[in-house]
């Protein structure tokens, strides 16, 4: 009868497959933040670029009111320091994405070094329950054939 297979590193697959699923959550939330700030910047670049559209249609026009100029260039201003805001923490994000990819991709050939491990075991397995089979098929006829002879020698047929 062919032995059981019990492959001894289960509980270590297992937390691999957990930590692989766990990275990949903190790799996609990762990515949503970069997703998510990148369509803060492409805002402020049109809230930017609205501005600018302010102020050259009211080049064009009679009467420029000076307070409306200093709002328009306060407000300029803080565009473009929350630009640059906002392209500081997507760097800082890009790279807090990167190092998260690197753990995934770590964690994901720890896990594929289990299933190499659990997949060489079951091979071995099977070629030792194979060497089994062999083994007791030989013993059994071997053993027919020695009680066969013995039952020749034994009525004189065999000298």
């Amino acid at each position: 009868m062919a032995r059981r297979f019990r492959f001894r590193l289960a509980a270590v697959a297992k937390l691999r497959e957990q930590q692989q699923k766990a990275q990949r959550r903190t790799v996609a939330e990762a990515l949503t933040a970069v997703s998510r700030i990148q369509h803060a910047i492409d805002g402020l670049h049109g809230q930017l670029g609205g501005s600018m559209l302010e102020i050259r249609r009211h080049r064009h026009g009679a009467v420029l009111d000076v307070s409306e100029l200093s709002r328009q260039q306060l407000h300029r201003g803080w565009l473009h320091r929350e630009l640059t805001r906002a392209g500081d923490e997507l760097t800082r994000r890009r790279l807090d994405l990167e190092a998260q990819r690197l753990k995934l991709s770590d964690v994901t050939k720890q896990r594929k070094t289990i299933e190499n491990l659990r997949k060489k075991q079951w091979q071995r397995h099977v070629r030792d329950g194979a060497r089994d089979e062999q083994t007791a098929a030989d013993e059994a006829a071997n053993s027919g054939y020695l009680r066969r002879r013995s039952q020749a020698v034994g009525q004189g047929g065999i000298t």
